[in-house]
């Protein structure tokens, strides 16, 4: 495991229980002035990449943590209960941190404010057009997504050591608090009782949005530093 997975990843001789309830941590960033605009290997590409999913998490994060939040009334187990209100905790620091980091790359010519516009915009179109059973729906789905990225792409592969060290531990962080976070909407939705035709349907537009969203906006990225 990447180094600084290492620092923050819970003992792996932990047993995992029957629900995970996650860990809200509060961590301190050091964003020193001294970092590389291109501060993942220096490319460009693998830069731009994370600096447009950054842009949509404070916006996306404060979907997710509404479309929980809107059915937690409805949850009687009390295990459950403890898991939500810790994913809301965690989701809560990703959309704090993640609008410092964007703030930070915007002042080194990294053009995330349209991005999160657009995406500030799209959140509020599902919330005034989507049923809340939908828009926990699209939570679980996204959730799915960037869990899967977070465990095979980010803790797995090298790339966190690839990275500037002062950058790493931010993703690293992320990561490993959506994938400990990663069934929570799921079980809320179960718990509920979530249409499956929702989740299997919205799981399948989201196959096909997130991909699809995140090229668009790495292009409008890789276009603007050309320019």
């Amino acid at each position: 495991m990447n180094a600084p997975a290492k620092q923050l990843h819970n003992n792996p001789a932990d047993a995992r229980p029957a629900m995970v309830i996650p860990t809200v941590r509060q961590p301190d960033f050091d964003l020193a002035d001294d970092v590389p605009k291109y501060w993942w290997d220096n490319d460009p590409l693998k830069t731009l990449l994370l600096g447009a999913l950054s842009a949509s998490f404070p916006a996306g994060e404060r979907f997710f943590i509404d479309s929980v939040r809107h059915f937690q009334d409805r949850i009687d187990d009390p295990e459950l209960k403890k898991a939500v209100r810790a994913f809301i905790g965690q989701e809560a620091h990703h959309s704090k941190e993640h609008k410092l980091l964007n703030g930070y790359l915007e002042e080194r010519g990294v053009g995330l404010g349209r991005l999160d516009r657009e995406i500030q915009a799209f959140m509020d179109w599902m919330r005034k057009n989507l049923s809340p059973e939908r828009q926990l729906a699209h939570t679980v789905a996204v959730e799915h997504f960037t869990a899967l990225m977070a465990e095979e792409f980010l803790l797995k592969y090298d790339a966190l050591d690839e990275m500037d060290p002062r950058m790493a531990p931010i993703w690293a962080w992320h990561a490993i608090e959506e994938s400990e976070h990663k069934a929570v909407a799921f079980d809320v939705y179960k718990h509920i009782g979530g249409s499956e035709f929702t989740r299997v349907t919205e799981m399948a537009l989201v196959s096909v949005l997130f991909p699809l969203f995140s090229t668009l906006h790495l292009t409008q990225l890789m276009k603007e530093q050309a320019s």
